[in-house]
């Protein structure tokens, strides 16, 4: 059988559309025993990322941020915070200014016109 492919009796056909998947969702979320099927599903899973994520605090504990080492420290001069900053507002400038080109409200115009 191919994925997507249910065989009936009078041969395969596609599967439920998504009405007919809602309404058998309804019909069994009032069923206890699917109900107790389902949370048994969504418990299962559940536990599986939480044991995934304690694994990784355990043997990766630099990921999660629980092991923390400090760098040396370094003289900081003016010229390293001054260029950096220089560059953001010259690139921030740039891109606000893109939405206001000249040519653009132009051809905005004789589109809406």
């Amino acid at each position: 059988m191919i994925r997507g492919i249910v065989d009936t009796a009078d041969g395969p056909s596609k599967g439920l559309s998504l009405s007919r998947k809602i309404s058998r969702l309804c019909v069994r979320l009032r069923d206890s025993e699917w109900r107790h099927y389902g949370m048994l599903l969504l418990l299962g899973k559940l536990s599986s990322v939480c044991l995934l994520l304690l694994g990784v605090a355990v043997l990766y504990p630099e990921l999660t941020g629980f092991k923390a080492l400090a760098a040396d420290a370094v003289d900081v001069k003016g010229t390293d915070i001054v260029n950096p900053l220089n560059t953001m507002w010259t690139l921030v400038a740039a891109f606000g200014q893109r939405g206001r080109s000249p040519a653009r409200l132009c051809r905005r115009r004789i589109l809406w016109t």
